[in-house]
């Protein structure tokens, strides 16, 4: 019998991922736009949001969500789709999408073995543009191999992402709170960011009680469970990673960074800028305020009750 990986996303507001590319026109059956930076391809029904992935031609288009769009399977215009919305591991989106402060809701993802989910997380199985930013991942990712509560895999040699979070609950055999798992060069270099992010949600493996005789396989990190790299590479370009943090209750991981050179091993993450919380803290605007987090016009809070959350989807 076929084993499957469910990935139930939930309330997932917009992606905005910006690239400098060559536009490839495409007839597509979008709302309106013909996909350039100023004329993005307008996206109001289910349909038009899978278009986006069946085309390796669309992968650098600019997109624009024009309403919330509910993929609840059991829904009148909700489906199952079997693999990453969004960007896949030979096919990654160089592209621009703007959810417009919208939400993508109820995604479920179905896949089998033979199918190549590859790596899993929000939309993007991997991410190779130089502009992520404003989003936030509330979802439950159940996968067998590798999956992120925000991305299932990111490149770090080129990007910039910024204020995202991940909420909700990732279990896998690699399973990371912001990432599964991560790459870069041995060479450091400054063409990457990723700042002012954080996870809190529950982090799990798929070898747990009653499979005790397996429980030591998972590879899980609180922030990133598998960065596939060498210590002193890691340290070198984690220099600019800044102010991210992760809730250590939460995730139930006391562990932020996973180094993958074998065996695997924990990253002191003293020496980056990604912190380790509890949920407390996490609900208390000065950890974020004194790391440098916009709280005039990017995060809100309510102290004592929540996590900080973008301003824009508060109405969400």
């Amino acid at each position: 019998m076929k084993n499957k990986h469910i990935h139930h996303l939930m309330e997932i507001p917009a992606i905005l991922v910006v690239f400098s590319a060559i536009i490839a026109h495409a007839a597509v059956p979008f709302a309106g736009g013909t996909g350039e930076p100023n004329n993005p391809f307008q996206i109001e029904t289910v349909q038009q949001l899978l278009a986006m992935g069946k085309d390796p031609n669309l992968l650098d288009m600019h997109f624009v969500l024009n309403n919330d769009i509910d993929m609840d399977p059991n829904g009148p215009n909700g489906q199952i789709v079997i693999n990453s919305v969004i960007g896949l591991y030979e096919n990654p989106f160089f592209g621009e999408f703007d959810g417009n402060y919208h939400v993508i809701s109820n995604l479920t993802i179905q896949c089998e073995n033979d199918e190549g989910c590859g790596f899993i997380g929000l939309l993007l199985d991997i991410f190779r543009g130089p502009y992520l930013s404003k989003n936030v991942s509330s979802n439950s990712v159940h996968a067998d191999q590798v999956a992120g509560g925000f991305i299932g895999h990111l490149n770090l040699d080129t990007g910039r992402i910024s204020e995202c979070c991940a909420l909700g609950e990732v279990k896998a055999n690699i399973a990371g709170g912001f990432a599964g798992s991560a790459h870069f060069s041995s060479f450091p270099s400054r063409s990457y960011s990723l700042t002012d992010c954080y996870a809190a949600n529950r982090v799990s493996g798929i070898n747990e009680p009653p499979n005790l005789q397996d429980a030591n396989e998972s590879t899980l990190g609180g922030f990133i469970a598998e960065l596939r790299t060498s210590q002193r590479s890691a340290l070198e370009k984690l220099q600019y990673v800044s102010s991210c943090f992760w809730d250590k209750d939460k995730t139930e991981q006391s562990e932020g960074i996973r180094i993958s050179n074998p065996p695997s091993w924990a990253l002191d993450t003293s020496q980056t800028g990604v912190q380790e919380k509890t949920t407390e803290q996490m609900m208390d605007p000065n950890t974020f305020i004194q790391s440098g987090w916009d709280y005039d016009t990017i995060w809100a809070q309510t102290s004592g009750q929540d996590y900080p959350r973008l301003k824009c989807l508060t109405n969400h």
